[in-house]
């Protein structure tokens, strides 16, 4: 069986370790060569090892894996990106017929990922196919998907797609997480929303409720009705915003 030598890229270091166990255990023919928290230092380490595929984290903090692929020249190897984005931008991936894995990466996933590689039967990634699919990312969301929240100590940066729902206490906002306890900060409802306006599943839906339309797990009839989200809260929908909200759906 003909090993396969791979670069994992990616900033962060528990996916570089989680991703390089799951090849372990799924892929032994997979040859880690490399693991690299940044751009710079992967095209060092691709130039150095030549290898045959790499794993490209695509939302890096600097210079994303779309710098990467610009600014190495000639791609002589197989590509997989590794990428937290959305279903809607996977039809993108799927558009381009280029190989990527969603995180969570999935063993069953990373297997067909491998079996394609070793077959050589990806399309090749030239500068047209990465400028379309680069292109299609951008229209579906923002590359940057962070808020920033003031702190005591400075600002805290918030991942958009952790964000369950935002509600109103006067002139502060809970905004709810789905990984970790809900933050207090000093900012009116209507700020955090104004924060929130360029990512379109974020409704306002009452007064003092704002909400992502990736929580929602149900809509409960009523004059207004309510929402049921993921973590099971209930939020209340004004009977104003009721047409709006479900218009979305």
């Amino acid at each position: 069986m003909k090993s396969l030598k791979a670069i994992i890229i990616d900033d962060e270091e528990a996916a570089r370790v989680t991703l390089s166990k799951l090849l372990e255990w799924n892929a032994p023919e997979v040859n880690i060569v490399g693991l690299c928290s940044n751009v710079d230092d992967a095209i060092h380490c691709i130039h150095k090892h030549q290898p045959d595929l790499i794993f490209l984290d695509i939302e890096m903090p600097v210079k994303n894996g779309f710098d990467l692929l610009q600014e190495i020249g000639t791609i002589n190897f197989e590509v997989v990106f590794v990428t937290a984005y959305d279903q809607f931008a996977v039809e993108a991936f799927k558009r381009h017929a280029l190989a990527y894995l969603l995180k969570p990466v999935d063993e069953d996933e990373l297997k067909i990922v491998i079996d394609r590689a070793k077959k050589h039967i990806t399309s090749p990634l030239n500068e047209e196919t990465l400028s379309k699919l680069f292109e299609s990312l951008q229209i579906q969301q923002p590359t940057f998907n962070k808020i920033a929240i003031p702190t005591i100590e400075g600002l805290e940066l918030i991942k958009v797609d952790q964000i369950v729902r935002c509600s109103s206490d006067g002139n502060y906002t809970y905004i709810h997480l789905s990984v970790a306890d809900p933050i207090l900060v000093s900012k009116t409802l209507k700020q955090i929303e104004e924060q929130l306006q360029q990512y379109n599943q974020f409704v306002r839906v009452h007064h003092s409720h704002l909400v992502n339309l990736f929580f929602v797990k149900r809509y409960q009839k009523g004059k207004g009705g309510s929402l049921v989200m993921e973590d099971n809260s209930i939020v209340p929908v004004s009977r104003s915003r009721k047409d709006q909200l479900l218009s979305q759906f």
